[in-house]
């Protein structure tokens, strides 16, 4: 299959400003992690191999951590994602089926559990919305609501589409960003290898759909009943989609070049209309998350492996 790391590109620095770079001590995170911003300015990490949550401040000096192996309350056994929202933590379990909601200091608060496997998630209005990612084979609604309160099913909505419905298409990678929240829209990606971007309201409603597939990934075509004994997933594509990240203005998704692990992402209006000719190219950094000011937050390895590096982005005027 043909790579497309020699496709012309825009380089990202024309595009995305580096503003920061911080390090991390190597001892302290083990590399697989999920971020959240916190209300003073700092961070929150959640380290999947740790299952274990870190709290840093502006200059990633830790203050504190919480979060455990285990099953009990406060604990996790497969903690896939972290979402901060009005001084509150929320993890998402995947293993365990379940959302744990803690204070902004760790203290834990409550928990409960949801029907489906899931490794996304959103909140807001005193709900917490779900998406299985790229790691469940999509079965039922894609996205689905809770109470935060008490942890009953609000609603559901996004049908799988056609290509993935009913299919095994499990990507083990818990770090895929596939539902996100503006002040006004809840978008969506249908599957890390199923190209198509939904564009809801905050109650559901589908104001637009549209493909993003282009140059550098090409919408697989998949047999009937395809399962992982049919072939490995990288004979039908040529990339995955990582992330979708949602600004005011645009839409933002990143695709992993299959092989070489290049980093590309093109922009999106909100009416599906590519912005950017080429892609831009982000080389092999580990675009982890947005911020809510639309700063895009990379993290890669020190040059001798000895510690962590967190790039901070700002798009240019």
């Amino acid at each position: 299959m043909a790579m497309f790391s020699q496709t012309p590109s825009i380089d990202y620095r024309k595009v995305f400003i580096p503003q920061d770079t911080l390090h991390f001590k190597s001892d302290e995170l083990s590399g697989a992690m999920e971020f959240a911003s916190s209300g003073s300015g700092g961070l929150f990490v959640l380290d999947h191999l740790r299952n274990q949550v870190y709290k840093f401040d502006e200059q990633l000096n830790l203050l504190n951590s919480f979060g455990r192996n285990g099953k009990g309350p406060g604990e996790f056994t497969k903690a896939s994602d972290i979402y901060y929202d009005n001084n509150r933590v929320y993890i998402l379990d995947s293993r365990q089926l379940r959302v744990s909601i803690f204070q902004e200091n760790g203290d834990f608060l409550k928990s409960f559990l949801v029907d489906e496997r899931a490794t996304d998630m959103i909140v807001f209005d005193g709900q917490v919305c779900i998406h299985p990612g790229g790691i469940i084979p999509p079965k039922g609604k894609q996205i689905n609501c809770y109470s935060e309160e008490s942890g009953e099913k609000i609603r559901s909505f996004s049908t799988p589409s056609d290509e993935i419905s009913g299919k095994f298409l499990t990507i083990s990678n818990l770090t895929f960003n596939t539902i996100q929240k503006t002040d006004n829209h809840i978008i969506s990606l249908s599957h890390p290898i199923d190209a198509k971007i939904y564009v809801w309201d905050l109650e559901g409603k589908l104001i637009n759909q549209f493909m993003v597939d282009n140059e550098i990934f090409f919408q697989p075509s998949f047999p009937k009943n395809y399962s992982p004994a049919a072939g490995p997933l990288n004979e039908y594509t040529t990339a995955t989609i990582s992330s979708v990240f949602a600004d005011e203005n645009e839409i933002r998704v990143i695709y992993i070049e299959n092989g070489t692990g290049v980093k590309f992402c093109y922009l999106y209006d909100y009416e599906g209309n590519q912005i950017n000719e080429k892609p831009i190219d982000f080389e092999k950094r580990y675009i982890t998350y947005q911020t809510s000011d639309g700063n895009l937050i990379s993290v890669s390895y020190t040059e001798d492996k000895s510690g962590l590096v967190l790039n901070t982005f700002k798009k240019a005027n």
